[in-house]
Parts: C-alpha cells; sequence; structure tokens
C-alpha cells in the first residue's frame, strides 16, 4: 500500500477521480483500488487554497497519471491514515527538495 497526497484544481480532480471512481446498480459510488480523504480546500493563515486537496492509500502501485499532481506537505499536512505516517515521512524527506 502507499500513502500520496495531491493537490488538483476541481477540474482536474473531476476528471481523475473517474478512473478510481465506480457506480454500483443502486447508483451508489465508491473508489475503487484504493482509499480517498478528499480534504478539498484547505484553509491556511485565513486564505483558501484555489488547489482541492486528495489524500490517497493505494492498495497498489499509484496510477501513473497521479504523479504528477503529488505534494508533500509538512508534518502529514492536515490528514493522515493511521499506521502510515512513516512512509510519509520518508517520502517527504526523499521529495521536500525535488519538487
Amino acid at each position: 500500500m502507499e500513502f500520496c497526497k495531491y493537490e488538483f484544481t476541481d477540474l482536474q480532480w473531476s476528471s481523475l477521480r473517474k478512473k478510481i471512481e465506480t457506480t454500483n446498480e443502486n447508483g451508489n459510488t465508491s473508489f475503487v483500488g484504493c482509499s480517498v480523504v478528499e480534504l478539498g480546500h484547505i484553509i491556511s493563515n485565513e486564505i483558501v487554497s484555489k488547489k482541492y486537496s486528495v489524500d490517497i492509500l493505494w492498495n497498489e502501485t499509484p496510477i501513473a497519471e497521479f504523479n504528477q499532481y503529488e505534494v508533500y506537505p509538512a508534518f502529514c499536512g492536515a490528514h493522515t491514515f493511521a499506521g502510515f505516517e512513516g512512509q510519509y515521512e520518508d517520502k517527504y524527506i526523499l521529495n521536500k527538495n525535488i519538487k
């Protein structure tokens, strides 16, 4: 499993979520191959972000189309998946100076 954090425009998220979303015969939607927490437009220092924040815990390797939207906020940001803090911290340290 891999824990990733993303920021999208509303339009980007609307398009990409279709790649991991399914609808059952009752019209209920769910995500396939991952767990998703939609944090939305995060407010920091009284400023609302223009980007839509989404945390995804992938069951397998993340879908490549999502890679360009991955971000690395310090201290796991506003949300974490329990038990994956260490994995995220390792990714943060590795990537904080790259992007």
